[in-house]
């Protein structure tokens, strides 16, 4: 898997299908929006995650921890399958438009053809725009938006802060639930201040 820290072409063959997203734990509502992609391999299309280096939260919310180490995240891609990963520095395109992440980034440097999100994905400068925003505007550029809706277990939506809130109350079973796999220590810290 070729891992890349910046918005960079990465000369692709052919068009991709990229999963946007924190993917801070890559937890089973993350594993949803990352298996679409994956299945677009079948149609020539390069499965491409882009992410970040650190939640985007955890610069304007000092208590919001990751989930997983980096390398953890690195390898449950790798080992889903996934390409190419940008893991980018979300300072470095946090004042772009909708617009300009859309024809810059997705269509310009990635060549997308094809894009997966979760149905709170918000980007744009103040993360302005939704899913639905970027469904309408990928249409402009040719590229095919797929939305994925929650994931349910437990009558509860899986989320990355109900992983936390499990967290800090120590309930490491419904962790590894939501988680998908056994939560444990890979000989870093799992959880960073």
């Amino acid at each position: 898997m070729k891992i890349l820290d910046k918005i960079i072409s990465a000369d692709f063959e052919s068009r991709t299908a990229v999963a946007i997203g924190c993917f801070d734990g890559v937890h089973i509502g993350h594993r949803e929006v990352i298996k679409k992609i994956l299945d677009k391999k079948k149609q020539g299309m390069t499965p491409v995650v882009f992410t970040f280096v650190r939640n985007p939260k955890s610069i304007f919310d000092k208590k919001c921890r990751e989930i997983i180490p980096l390398n953890q995240k690195y390898k449950i891609l790798s080992d889903m399958g996934v390409d190419v990963v940008y893991s980018i520095d979300f300072l470095s395109i946090k004042n772009l438009s909708p617009d300009e992440f859309v024809r810059d980034v997705l269509s310009g440097k990635l060549n997308a053809g094809y894009v997966s999100c979760g149905f709170n994905f918000r980007f744009g400068r103040g993360g302005r725009a939704d899913s639905e925003d970027l469904k309408n505007i990928c249409d402009l550029y040719g590229i095919e938006v797929e939305i994925t809706q929650p994931v349910i277990y437990k009558n509860l939506t899986v989320s990355s802060t109900r992983i936390r809130k499990a967290l800090d109350l120590g309930d490491i079973k419904s962790v590894s639930e939501l988680l998908g796999r056994p939560f444990g220590a890979d000989g870093e810290n799992n959880c960073t201040e």
